[in-house]
């Protein structure tokens, strides 16, 4: 059966079938509404850095000490860098439509043999898919998403038998990620056109030729550049088999997009397979070879995935998902009732998933590690809003001509976001500086002749919630501090004007009002000590307003509720010796 038919005057018809697996796209795009959609973040910045600065070499991990990739790192980066940076939201867009363009393949590859609706079944699992979301919303994601593309191309083309093209598409495949080695070498074993089966020496051998070439120089690079794999880095791992049950559980449910699902709605969606399953069986169409097929590039994809341990990602799946979507159907009937519950599964799970958040929470979501969607898009947020601050014209002389070297201050940021900028790689693509660098308030406190480019604080209720400080506002904080190290309590005073005269965000002006407040206690002007350090608590969480609160109530005799404000500056800063070593004071005191 073939997926388009012909008009009066010879002109094809289009296919709608593949018109609505293309438009399917929409669905994680929608899901997606919200996202910092396309901003560069985390890998992105390795890659982009080594664009800009790094050697000009196909011939290395483009950013990475791991893996070969240069189709979807050197090339897509220095080719897409500048609109990353300029128009993240076309990167987003560029990627959503490669998604739907790797969906058409797909189902006009399979619509001669399938028939055009179940040709689009399987080609709607890797769209309409919780990973796709991953694929739309992160530059890095070209690695999957260039290798789907490309064996969906290769796949489109061998099923019409055009050689040349292929061969092309399956390098170009390899070229972005080495998991697409599986569905190349399955090509030539493509049950149908019966044709191939006659010519199939020939593309054996042609395929085998362009694997065998990527393949050897994949491994002298191994050898020679210092390029190594994952495993290389993981200290001890389970055995193989555990690994790969971890994989194969985790693809399956990618495929159906049951992650992040509570138990017991993966429990209805395991009774809704098993009723589909049935159904299938009433009216059985079994073609074995396509089964086979599809299970083996599944199961194989998966079987290299194993690798992956103890991170994983969905959009590692996505290669695989294919194989599975061709199992799985070719293992069912044509019946449309069947077809279509599945379709409608797996679309009710993704829009289950959960969605984009719509500010930077003050911890990440879970550990932090993962590249879900949620821990993804927080970081994203974090990176947009830092290089927006950045971006914002000098106001100040200082401003302008902090000049090479400079460092940039964080005196507050989200947990475990230091992710999202690479270490300071973000920073000097940005700048385009490779001097740059990001620091800390005590950097500005220790070197007086710190070159400080600006400064940047977190506020988890602020709009915009991540704010830029003018240099010198960080470079009289540092010198107040320093004043107050010296024990000149006065001077220091007179350096940190009060918080209202400050022009940063909360944390700030917190921060200004809590050492305000401990020169206030070292003067022993505890009426003043107090005012500043409540004014600093009403403002942010303050290490400095908790523990001035805290001597203030063991001086009125509170031992208790002090040692209460002490664990307030402890679990922020468990380090703090002051802290410290006055909470085991008052808890020996106590305990008498």
């Amino acid at each position: 059966m073939t997926t388009t038919s012909t008009g009066a005057r010879g002109a094809p018809r289009l296919d709608w079938w593949a018109v609505a697996v293309g438009a399917a796209v929409l669905i994680p795009l929608l899901k997606l509404w919200g996202a910092p959609l396309g901003e560069p973040v985390a890998d992105d910045f390795d890659f982009l850095h080594h664009a800009w600065f790094g050697p000009r070499s196909l011939l290395d991990g483009g950013g990475a000490f791991i893996y070969w990739r240069p189709l979807a790192r050197q090339l897509y980066f220095a080719a897409a860098g500048p609109l990353m940076l300029s128009h993240p939201l076309v990167i987003a867009l560029f990627h959503a439509a490669l998604l739907a363009a790797s969906a058409v393949l797909l189902q006009r590859a399979l619509a001669p043999s399938w028939g055009g609706m179940r040709a689009a079944v399987v080609a709607s699992f890797p769209v309409i898919a919780d990973s796709a979301r991953t694929l739309i919303l992160w530059p890095s994601a070209m690695q999957d998403l260039g290798a789907l593309f490309f064996v969906a191309l290769a796949f489109h083309e061998t099923s019409r038998r055009r050689l040349s093209t292929a061969l092309f598409a399956a390098l170009a495949a390899l070229l972005c990620k080495e998991l697409a080695v599986i569905p190349v070498l399955l090509l030539p074993w493509l049950p149908e056109p019966p044709v191939l089966t006659r010519d199939r020496r020939r593309w054996v051998i042609a395929i085998g030729i362009v694997v065998a070439a990527w393949a050897t120089l994949y491994v002298m690079l191994l050898r020679s550049s210092g390029l190594m794999v994952q495993s290389q880095f993981e200290g001890a791992r389970p055995p193989f088999a555990a690994r790969l049950l971890w994989a194969l559980g985790s693809s399956l449910a990618d495929g159906f997009n049951l992650r992040g699902v509570p138990p017991a709605i993966v429990g209805v969606v395991g009774l809704a397979l098993i009723v589909l399953a049935l159904l299938a069986r009433m009216r059985g169409w079994r073609p074995t070879a396509w089964l086979l097929w599809g299970t083996l590039w599944f199961l194989l994809c998966t079987a290299t995935l194993a690798e992956t341990w103890p991170v994983w990602g969905s959009f590692r799946s996505t290669v695989g998902m294919t194989g599975l979507g061709i199992a799985c159907i070719a293992g069912l009937t044509r019946q449309r009732l069947v077809l279509g519950g599945i379709v409608l599964l797996r679309l009710a799970m993704l829009l289950l998933a959960p969605g984009v958040p719509a500010e930077i929470s003050a911890a990440p979501p879970g550990d932090g590690s993962g590249f879900d969607v949620v821990t993804l898009s927080r970081l994203q947020r974090v990176s947009r809003e830092t290089h927006a601050g950045l971006s914002e014209k000098a106001s100040s002389v200082s401003d302008s001509q902090s000049g090479q070297g400079a460092r940039y201050i964080w005196l507050q940021r989200p947990l475990m976001s230091e992710r999202a900028f690479a270490h300071s790689k973000a920073l000097q693509v940005w700048l385009r500086d490779t001097t740059a660098t990001w620091g800390s308030l005590q950097d500005a406190a220790d070197d007086p002749t710190l070159k400080i480019g600006a400064g940047f604080e977190y506020d988890v209720g602020g709009h915009p919630q991540i704010t830029r400080i003018l240099p010198e506002d960080m470079r009289r904080l540092g010198s107040g501090i320093r004043m107050m190290r010296a024990e000149q309590y006065r001077e220091a005073l007179a350096e940190l004007p009060p918080a209202e005269r400050w022009r940063g965000g909360a944390v700030l002006r917190s921060i200004v009002a809590g050492k305000r407040a401990l020169c206030y206690l070292a003067l022993e002007d505890d009426a003043n000590a107090r005012r500043e350090a409540e004014a600093s608590l009403r403002l942010w969480d303050s290490g400095d307003g908790h523990y001035v609160r805290a001597v203030l109530l063991m001086s009125d005799g509170k031992r208790r509720e002090a040692i209460a404000e002490l664990d307030s500056v402890l679990s922020r800063y468990p380090e703090d010796p002051s802290a410290r070593m006055l909470r085991d004071t008052l808890e020996a005191e106590t305990s008498r």
